[in-house]
């Protein structure tokens, strides 16, 4: 990839910042749904929002900080996929209060990342054996979490219609 430049690094942020917008927009839906149900092996709304917010705190933060701080980085993660354990026994402030921890950690990486200097986010690391750019761990980022949110809207949209078909 050539180097990159300001509109390349704006375009990063603000798919990132837009996390927030879904997040809003969960917030206005939560209530209609039953967050912590699962069902056949797929996580509850609230795990996936939890995994969101893990793979932010373990795996994706860190290592662009990483990146961003040392001079080509050798950065060695386990999967967080693998390592994160839904656990809504350990969250009693509830779902609201996820999402709203999730949006005040992005809000503050986000503005970490408007710090940055275009040129920065082509800095590489090797993370788990494979050499790989600031931008790429934020792109892979940004894939992750609108899969999880795609997967999200699915859950709220069937527990919708699961709720509609029992009051019929």
């Amino acid at each position: 990839m050539d180097k990159p430049n300001k509109e390349f690094a704006d375009r990063i942020i603000s798919d990132i910042a837009y996390l927030n917008d879904e997040i809003y927009g969960l917030k206005q839906l939560i209530d209609v749904v039953p967050a912590t149900e699962k069902s056949k092996g797929i996580l509850s709304i609230l795990d996936m929002i939890s995994l969101i917010e893990y793979a932010q705190q373990s795996f994706y933060r860190p290592a662009a900080e990483q990146i961003f701080a040392e001079n080509k980085p050798v950065i060695a993660f386990t999967d967080f996929e693998e390592t994160f354990t839904p656990d809504i026994e350990n969250k009693p402030e509830g779902i609201k209060a996820v999402l709203s921890s999730l949006n005040e950690s992005r809000t503050s990486f986000v503005k970490f990342l408007g710090q940055i200097e275009p040129i920065d986010f082509s800095r590489t690391g090797t993370i788990n054996g494979v050499e790989t750019e600031l931008y790429q761990v934020l792109e892979h980022m940004i894939s992750f979490e609108r899969k999880k949110f795609r997967e999200i809207a699915e859950r709220i949209l069937t527990l919708e219609n699961t709720d509609r078909n029992k009051k019929q």
